[in-house]
């Protein structure tokens, strides 16, 4: 169905599943007791790949709460969860992503309050500085889409200018250390031995700590270089700190950042707007045969320089890929895949070629549902951005619906509301009445959100009223009841009437749906309130025996005939008949569909039981008799039934057992009810009093 949008692994994950996975954590984690954090990087690392980051942070929380850590395995697991709540932040939906970059935050801030001398501070210092450096990332990301750009990159300039001077003036402290720890070398020789956990960092990693730092120092000024306008010197600065920090590490022999650092120097020359420097640092990676890995990401890297160039053709061309990369799994080269088929979408419409046009546009909505099932949610959220930036209008019913979408999660809800608005009429002239249903709702839901009920309550009714044949047509009217309670309450008589007159439309309309309960247990409401207590019983006893309410029903029930008795002398016919029907009512919800009593009652029965007695008490003849026996049985077969339950039932039996003449074995249970305390006791003599004075009970 248009409109839904395809379920992810992760989201295919049954119940059942996450149930296993937990107990998998529970077992892992004191598994890892003893063994190197190494371990735990490599099932954590699994865990986020599958994007079940809910079940990565426990596992965190779980192996943290291991007293006999040594310092440096609690500062990699807690530099993990850290990662693990901004992996989930990048991917999450705007209303959540706050809390999670707070908690990844707090994470590593009270570590390094908590230790300030810790040589492995520099280590979760790093993270720290890497979590401002991904949130500007991803708000410098929304900026190129957004309607409003400026309080993303208001937010992408104020998190990367964090990162640049975190990364800096811990890159300065790390080569302090690296230099004091070469001056201790040469005059003391090391005294490690065995697997003694080292009093500090070693020269080598040191070493490798610090080019690591000059990578994502280079990495956060590039970033912050393209929140600026492209003339700004701001711009210029910030790519060209990082340019001379890559040089640097591209030419480092045998370093896991040389092919990092070589691609990452072609896009900064590109941004540069230097055309031939990027071209040629791409050929050199082309030269020096990287892995292939690398070469899908220098081929994306060419892909956005011709495109860069304004040569759509020569960006199309690159879109064909050699043997031996078209099995590499690439993000990053499916998504400059998708910028090429926007391009070539917009160069298209720009020549007025609409049959090309359409097939770009048709190429890059399927490209998108390609990254989704690839690639999890961070790159799905950008491809979205990303697309929905291009098609805010033109596009197919899958694009439309995308654009609205992203616009909703920016917390832009009246474009999305457009959106989804002019996306649920293109549904509806294709001929999708399930699509324009669900399109038409989810508009109506942002109206909602706005706080608009009578809006919301009319878009709803208009919708489940246009398509009754439609499976989720009774539950769109039951927003609509929702949203007109919410809009008028009770202000007038009015007012609650045309509330009525809704609830049974949807009762007219859908007689038979899963709907029906719920609105016959408001409608019940409603004529209790109005002191209908003929409609108000007949709304309570329609409502299905299978239905989670129909206990609070079947006390309804009873509640709104003693009601109606009450108003009638208590010795009239007309309440003596009124009571036996009632009772004779309640005793029918006792029976088996053989016409046998039940072994054990549920709770609705229980309820029946006691409104069944109450009323036999009030009728003149037999009733005492009748009583009896439906609270004997009833208690026999309610072993599992609560303590209060029980003393009301036994209060009554009581009553009838003495009404009956009785006397005897009235008194056998009194003494029981006395072990229960005064309560029950004062409860019998109120129950014979209503009895000797005709009340109802």
């Amino acid at each position: 169905m248009m409109g839904v949008r395809p379920c992810r692994k992760t989201e295919v994950t049954g119940v059942w599943t996450i149930a296993l996975m937990s107990a998998v954590i529970a077992l892992a984690a004191p598994a890892a007791r003893g063994t190197e954090v190494s371990t735990d990087a490599t099932f954590l690392d699994g865990l986020r790949r599958r994007e079940l980051f809910e079940l990565a942070e426990t596992y965190c929380r779980q192996r943290l709460a291991n007293p006999s850590l040594s310092s440096r395995d609690r500062a990699e697991l807690t530099i993990q969860a850290a990662r693990t709540l901004t992996e989930h932040a990048a991917g999450a939906p705007s209303e959540q992503r706050a809390a999670l970059w707070r908690q990844a935050r707090q994470t590593l801030d009270a570590w390094l309050a908590a230790e300030p001398d810790s040589p492995w501070k520099p280590l979760v210092a790093l993270q720290r500085a890497l979590v401002a450096l991904a949130r500007g990332e991803l708000a410098r990301q929304q900026s190129e889409v957004a309607a409003d750009r400026e309080p993303w990159l208001a937010e992408a300039k104020d998190q990367l200018r964090d990162a640049v001077g975190r990364l800096r003036a811990l890159t300065t402290e790390v080569d302090q250390m690296l230099t004091t720890a070469q001056r201790a070398s040469t005059t003391r020789p090391s005294n490690r031995s065995g697997r003694d956990q080292p009093k500090m960092l070693s020269i080598d990693e040191l070493i490798s700590l610090g080019r690591h730092l000059r990578f994502e120092l280079a990495r956060a000024w590039m970033s912050q270089a393209r929140s600026y306008n492209e003339a700004s010197a701001d711009r210029a600065h910030g790519l060209t700190q990082a340019v001379r920090l890559l040089d640097e590490l591209a030419g480092l022999p045998d370093d896991p950042l040389i092919w990092k650092s070589r691609l990452s120097r072609a896009t900064c020359y590109r941004l540069l707007s230097d055309y031939a420097a990027a071209e040629q640092a791409l050929a050199s990676i082309a030269q020096q045969h990287a892995p292939a890995a690398v070469a899908l990401k220098a081929r994306a890297e060419a892909v956005r320089l011709a495109l860069a160039r304004n040569q759509i053709d020569q960006a199309v061309g690159l879109l064909q890929v050699p043997n031996d990369l078209a099995q590499v799994d690439s993000p990053d080269w499916d998504f400059a895949r998708l910028e090429a088929c926007l391009a070539a979408w917009h160069a298209a419409s720009d020549a007025r070629d609409s049959a090309a046009a359409e097939s770009w546009q048709t190429r890059a909505s399927q490209l998108v549902r390609q990254i989704e099932a690839r690639h999890g949610a961070y790159w799905t959220h950008r491809a979205e951005m990303l697309l929905a930036g291009h098609f805010h209008e033109a596009g197919d019913l899958d694009t439309r619906v995308r654009a609205a979408k992203i616009a909703y999660l920016n917390g832009q809800l009246d474009t999305a509301l457009t959106g989804y608005d002019r996306a649920a009429a293109l549904a509806a002239e294709q001929g999708d009445a399930a699509a324009a249903l669900d399109l038409g709702y989810l508009a109506a839901m942002i109206v909602q959100k706005q706080g608009h009920h009578r809006q919301a309550f009319q878009r709803c009714r208009r919708l489940a009223l246009a398509a009754t044949s439609q499976p989720k047509a009774p539950a769109i009217h039951v927003e609509a009841i929702r949203n007109m309670a919410q809009s008028v309450g009770a202000k007038s008589d009015d007012a609650l009437d045309a509330y009525v007159e809704l609830l049974e439309e949807h009762l007219r309309t859908w007689p038979g749906a899963s709907t029906t309960s719920q609105v016959l247990w408001w409608l019940g409401g409603v004529r209790r309130y109005q002191r209908d207590w003929e409609r108000a019983i007949a709304a309570y006893r329609a409502i299905s025996p299978a239905d989670e309410r129909f206990a609070g029903a079947v006390d309804a029930v009873g509640q709104s005939y003693a009601a109606r008795i009450a108003e009638l002398t208590p010795d009239a016919p007309t309440a003596q008949t009124m009571a036996v029907e009632a009772a004779k009512w309640f005793e029918s919800l006792l029976q088996t569909p053989e016409g046998r009593l039940p072994e054990r009652i549920s709770p609705a029965q229980r309820n029946a039981v006691l409104w069944a007695a109450r009323l036999r008490l009030q009728s003149s003849e037999g009733g005492y008799d009748q009583a009896r026996r439906v609270l004997t049985v009833a208690l026999r077969a309610a072993n599992d039934a609560p303590d209060e339950w029980r003393q009301t039932a036994q209060t009554l039996l009581v009553a009838a057992l003495a009404g009956g003449g009785q006397i005897d074995q009235a008194r056998e249970i009194l003494k029981q009810l006395s072990a229960a305390g005064v309560g029950p006791l004062v409860e019998v003599i109120d129950e014979l009093q209503r009895i000797g004075e005709g009340r109802p009970t």
